[in-house]
C-alpha cells in the first residue's frame, strides 16, 4: 500500500500501488491531488509484545510416608502322604493292518472297427451308372440328345418344357429308387458291409 498525506488538509490516505501517478480527490477536503509512486509516510511500528510472566520454579510437595503393614507369618506346610504310583499299563502290540487292495485293472474297451469307405464308394458308382442309364433312356423318350434338350430348355417359352420333363423322368426314378434301397441296406454298399461283418465275426470270437 502507498501511504501519503494530502498537501491541502494533511489527511493520511492509503491506496494500492496500481493507482500510482493517478489524479484523485481527497476524501477530507475534496481537493485534487496526484498519488505518489512510493509511500511518503512511514508505517507505524507494530506494538511491542506483552511482557512474559516471570517463570516461577515449581514447588515440590513432599509426600507423606505410607505405613507398610508387617509381613504375615508364613504358615507351616502340612505334610500330605502321597499314594504310591500305579504301575504303568503294558503297551499293546500294534495291530497289523491289512495292505489296501490294489487298483482294479480297467476293463479293456472293445476296439471299434475302422470305417470302411468301400461301401460308400460302391453306392456312389452305382448311382452314377444309373444316372447315365437314365439319361440314355431319357434321350430315347425325348427323341433328342441330352445337350440339345438342355439347350432348348434354356430358350423355351414355358419352363420346364415337355422334352426336359421326359428326359428327367428315367434318371430321377432310377437314382431315387436306388437311394431308397441303399438307405435300408439293400444296395451294393449294404451287401459289402454284411460280407465284411461275416468275415470279421469269427476273428472276434
Amino acid at each position: 500500500m502507498i501511504r501519503f498525506n494530502c498537501p491541502h488538509c494533511n489527511r493520511l490516505s492509503e491506496v494500492p500501488p496500481a493507482l500510482a501517478r493517478l489524479p484523485l480527490l481527497c476524501k477530507g477536503c475534496g481537493q485534487p491531488l496526484v498519488v505518489p509512486e512510493t509511500s511518503t509516510v512511514e508505517p507505524e511500528p507494530p506494538p511491542p509484545p506483552p511482557p512474559r510472566p516471570a517463570h516461577k520454579p515449581p514447588v515440590l510437595k513432599i509426600a507423606k510416608p505410607v505405613p507398610v503393614p508387617p509381613p504375615e507369618p508364613e504358615a507351616e506346610p502340612e505334610l500330605v502322604e502321597e499314594p504310591p504310583p500305579k504301575p504303568a499299563p503294558k503297551p499293546r502290540p500294534p495291530a497289523r493292518r491289512k495292505p489296501p487292495p490294489g487298483p482294479e485293472p480297467a476293463p479293456e474297451k472293445p476296439r471299434r472297427p475302422r470305417a470302411n469307405p468301400l461301401p460308400v464308394v460302391a453306392d456312389v458308382c452305382v448311382a452314377l451308372l444309373l444316372l447315365l442309364l437314365g439319361a440314355y433312356l431319357g434321350e430315347l423318350l425325348a427323341r433328342k440328345p441330352t445337350a440339345q434338350v438342355w439347350r432348348d430348355a434354356g430358350s423355351a417359352v414355358t419352363f420346364p418344357p415337355e422334352e426336359l420333363i421326359l428326359w428327367l423322368g428315367p434318371p430321377s426314378v432310377l437314382v431315387l429308387t436306388y437311394a431308397l434301397l441303399a438307405s435300408k441296406g439293400r444296395g451294393v454298399g449294404g451287401w459289402l458291409k454284411r460280407r465284411a461283418g461275416q468275415e470279421h465275426s469269427p476273428a472276434i470270437q
